[in-house]
């Protein structure tokens, strides 16, 4: 049991496990485990939930709506502005249908993804106007992720950039099975 000297208001709390204490006894097993995790406090009645993402103001993806083919609540993750945050898809390929509820002209698009030594992704990323019909933007197909696990998709080059939909399409992680995307961030004018 940990508690707190005084009270903190916090969205979320992480626990960082760095070692199995049962690795001298069971040496084969050096993962480490946790059977329950509960946090004990009240709401914050003077919370208000941010109305722009704190790290890129311009990011009209955020809080958006976000559909999928994965049967989970955490596609809400990939707009929330944390990078710190991500969805956790049983499978790919899988995709992530970001609603921006009104046509832009986009410029970039950054996709972070979470970091792990060796891993890498293919994805390839759509952009719609009526959610039937989607045009291609970016494929991705390197086998190394950059450091920060970001990749800026600049669209400047492109002879339509007038979207309302952003699919991610998640086709394959290299040391899984599953999907995973951390963050989406669009910028761009509405139109």
């Amino acid at each position: 049991t940990f508690e707190l000297e005084s009270p903190v208001s916090a969205r979320f709390v992480r626990v960082v496990m760095t070692y199995n204490s049962k690795v001298i006894v069971e040496p084969a097993n050096k993962s480490v485990h946790m059977r329950e995790f509960e946090v004990y406090g009240e709401e914050d009645p003077n919370y208000e939930p941010p109305k722009e993402d704190s790290s890129d103001p311009d990011n009209v993806a955020f809080k958006k709506q976000v559909h999928s083919n994965l049967n989970t609540n955490t596609v809400k993750n990939i707009v929330d502005g944390f990078d710190g945050t991500s969805c956790v898809g049983e499978f790919a390929p899988a995709y992530f249908d970001v609603d921006l509820e009104q046509n832009y002209l986009l410029n970039d698009i950054v996709l972070s993804f979470p970091v792990m030594d060796g891993r890498y992704y293919y994805f390839s990323v759509y952009g719609s106007v009526d959610g039937s019909n989607y045009d291609r933007l970016y494929q991705e197909r390197s086998n190394s992720l950059p450091e920060d696990g970001k990749y800026k998709i600049d669209l400047s080059q492109l002879k339509n950039k007038t979207y309302r939909i952003i699919r991610v399409y998640m086709e394959y992680v290299s040391d899984g099975t599953s999907s995973l995307l951390s963050e989406v961030r669009v910028h761009g004018t509405e139109t």
